[in-house]
């Protein structure tokens, strides 16, 4: 990084690198143009800066708390949605809903459906009388739509309930092993033991019914759907992958081709799915295809693309703004037998690699066990490579600072992670509409601790081999340090379903615009720590995000 183009050892020598313009400097200024129009396409399209819903905080009759956000339209008929406390997954159906100027009543489940049925049917049918009281629509014109757990509460309702609405449209909803345990086929039809799924029947179907789940998705299985949806319409299908629709006695069964839940707000093919239903329940169109989901979904990924390329970039010109360093390098590390570094750091990774089954066992059965398993195992590699980095002789390792830090060279830095911050902040936004909703602090702590140490780890590596080292040397050292964490990552996503896939390229994501930031702003100030900390801070829009899909 640093353009030293001499070693010496036992002392001290100041030495600045020359400014130089590089072709990066056109790079930067196309994508940080790219990214700029991302940004502002994504703000002008987004109809919920200019929507003021009305929140409503109620409490039932039978002491249940209901937190509802009311939508008004002036269409003749009205939608319910029924979507998990916190949750963003409604978000883009809502603003189409909105577009089409219906109203509009989100409610949050306030339990877990299989908590207490009965009284999950009740809120639902309180909710209903709460929409009518400020739309003036009755029960029977509302279209009820459930996502995730709160397609449970619908479950409820046709289970435990009375009302009947126009429709009921229920989007993933969480099937555990408690519900529908492992299906067989039983003279060609699917057949199950499970008490619950046994105890649906065709009686239940009061209005058209949608179930909709996708090919990957590991919360309602294509499986699981299909025998529900044979419970209800008294069919016998069989689902063997791939994109499938089946109707019959007034319920309707789809399953998209995607790799993940059906229910992510870029999920454009629900979108579709449900415009189509409601199309066809409807005596005229409801909603008319709109090109908005997939020029937002475009514009999304713009400034992902745009973001890292003007970081990539971005480090690169900073490469020809190097402040003054100051080393000292021992005679052990003047990289004569370049093997030890590499010998070093692949050892590094043997105690890491004992954790990880440790911390399987630890946490396989908690929600969240990813966030934990890659914070030790990073915990295991950093302190492992210390341990290494003694026993090679190796104790002035990644010794080097800038002499001084100038104020310019502190606000550039600074302006880099408020740039990133902004970016991520506003994509985050786009995708959920809630930019900072509740954490899980033990786990938001560890993935923030693994961002930090990973980083810091290849940072190192990189700057050391920067000043002397030949390319297959460096690409060898920074293939031990990320090749691991791939692997984890690539594993994660083989045994714990679609969602840990979407997880794992979400962290590696972030990850990269760490590490990117980090490097832009050790290139200008020289202070590893400090960059490390504005890495930091310009992810932190994304981490609640990641830790929702966790």
């Amino acid at each position: 990084m640093y353009n030293i183009r001499q070693i010496h050892t036992g002392g001290a020598t100041p030495m600045k690198a020359p400014k130089k313009p590089l072709p990066a400097k056109a790079i930067l200024l196309v994508s940080s143009l790219i990214l700029a129009i991302c940004l502002a396409g994504l703000l002008t399209l987004d109809p919920f800066l200019a929507g003021h819903p009305q929140k409503i905080e109620q409490t039932l009759s039978d002491g249940t708390s209901c937190s509802a956000q009311y939508y008004t339209g002036h269409r003749e008929a009205a939608f319910l949605m029924m979507v998990p406390d916190g949750d963003c997954s409604h978000k883009l159906l809502l603003r189409d809903l909105l577009a089409q100027d219906f109203p509009v009543l989100c409610v949050e489940s306030v339990a877990h459906p299989d908590q207490d049925a009965a009284r999950q049917s009740h809120l639902l049918e309180q909710a209903s009388h709460l929409l009518e009281q400020h739309s003036g629509i009755l029960a029977d014109a509302q279209v009820w739509i459930g996502i995730h757990s709160g397609a449970n509460t619908l479950i409820d309702q046709m289970m435990l309930g009375t009302t009947a609405e126009k429709a009921a449209l229920l989007l993933s909803p969480e099937l555990g092993s408690e519900r529908i345990d492992d299906a067989i086929i039983v003279n060609g039809n699917y057949q199950s033991q499970s008490e619950w799924i046994q105890s649906l029947s065709p009686d239940m179907v009061r209005q058209p019914i949608l179930l909709l789940t996708s090919n990957r998705d590991d919360v309602a299985t294509p499986y699981q759907m299909t025998l529900m949806y044979n419970r209800f319409s008294s069919d016998d299908i069989i689902h063997m992958g791939g994109v499938y629709h089946a109707d019959r006695n007034n319920v309707w069964l789809s399953i998209t081709d995607s790799g993940y839940h059906a229910t992510l707000p870029f999920h454009t093919q629900t979108l579709s799915e449900v415009t189509s239903f409601l199309n066809r329940i409807s005596e005229e169109p409801w909603i008319a295809k709109s090109a908005l989901p997939q020029l937002q979904n475009g514009l999304l990924i713009g400034l992902c693309l745009s973001l890292l390329t003007a970081l990539i970039s971005g480090a690169r010109v900073a490469e020809g703004f190097a402040p003054q360093i100051t080393y000292s390098l021992p005679d052990a590390l003047k990289l004569e037998h370049p093997s030890r570094l590499l010998g070093m750091l692949a050892l590094s990774w043997l105690p890491a690699l004992v954790v990880l089954p440790i911390g399987w066992v630890l946490f396989h059965r908690f929600p969240t066990k990813l966030g934990y398993l890659l914070c030790l195992c990073f915990l295991a590699f950093a302190l492992s490579r210390r341990i290494f980095t003694q026993l090679f002789f190796h104790r002035g390792l990644f010794v080097f600072q800038a002499s001084s830090v100038s104020l310019k060279a502190l606000l550039f830095s600074v302006l880099i992670a408020a740039a990133s911050f902004a970016a991520l902040l506003v994509l985050v936004t786009c995708i959920t509409h809630v930019p900072f909703f509740p954490l899980s602090w033990p786990l938001g702590i560890s993935v923030l601790l693994a961002l930090s140490l990973f980083s810091r780890e290849l940072l190192t590596v990189w700057e050391l081999l920067s000043i002397s080292s030949p390319l297959s040397i460096r690409v060898g050292a920074v293939l031990l340090v990320t090749l691991p964490t791939a692997l984890f990552l690539l594993l994660c996503s083989i045994f714990a379903g679609s969602s840990a896939m979407l997880w794992s390229l979400c962290f590696a994501g972030i990850l990269a615009v760490h590490f990117l930031v980090s490097r832009c702003c050790f290139s200008l100030c020289g202070r590893r720590e400090l960059s490390n900390l504005l890495g930091l801070l310009a992810v932190c829009p994304a981490i609640p995000y990641l830790i929702s899909l966790a």
